[in-house]
């Protein structure tokens, strides 16, 4: 066998289960983004105020304005989940293009 074809899996490490594999690829995104973190600290701080500022500002503003009846809930407290998913999909969003962006120049 040369040094360019593969081996033959062992049998021990068998395709990892589907759960397992999400767990290892949530791993390697959290990863990625806290190597991010380390060598630009300041978008920790933008990552958090943001979704304040979205709480703060538009929950303040649409509850005095009371556009969206919320029954006995308080509009923050009915604003607060889609912010935070909010958050969780740009968070996807930015890595997705960050990986793209390093397979785009990686190439060339």
């Amino acid at each position: 066998m040369t040094s360019l074809e593969r081996a033959a899996r062992p049998a021990a490490w068998a395709e990892p289960t589907a759960a397992v594999r999400f767990v290892l690829d949530a791993w390697t995104v959290a990863e990625a983004e806290l190597q991010k973190l380390v060598h630009d600290p300041t978008e920790l701080l933008t990552r958090a105020v943001q979704p304040i500022l979205w709480l703060l500002v538009f929950g303040q503003v649409l509850a005095r304005a009371r556009a969206i009846p919320t029954g006995q809930l308080g509009y923050i407290d009915f604003l607060a989940p889609g912010v935070l998913a909010q958050s969780a999909l740009f968070s996807a969003i930015f890595f997705g293009i960050a990986v793209i962006w390093e397979c785009c120049t990686s190439t060339w």
